[in-house]
């Protein structure tokens, strides 16, 4: 059996302080005819600000740091899970070889 969708954009914090944050981007099955999969991962790193003033609700804002890529990816479907597997490609700069 194999699970519903998961192509999709995600959002989630990193750390306890949620001082960055990911958008990451799944595109792995496809979603009909007209609408091929391009089978990558991408996502980008962002750090996040905010400003606690009071008796105000709190400004937050993002600033871009750096964005990464996985072309191809090995997915891995169980009745429960879908595991992604495939080797980070950077935008920008030099990173160690990654594999996620």
């Amino acid at each position: 059996m194999r699970l519903g969708p998961v192509s999709g954009r995600y959002q989630g914090f990193q750390g306890a302080n949620r001082t960055s944050c990911l958008d990451c981007r799944v595109d792995i099955d496809p979603r009909g005819v007209n609408s091929p999969a391009t089978y990558r991962l991408s996502g980008d790193f962002y750090d996040v600000f905010s400003i606690h003033l009071p008796d105000r609700p709190p400004i937050t804002w993002r600033r871009y740091r750096e964005s990464w890529i996985i072309d191809a990816p090995q997915v891995t479907w169980t009745r429960c899970n879908v595991t992604i597997i495939g080797e980070v490609r950077f935008w920008k700069g030099t990173h160690p070889l990654t594999h996620a």
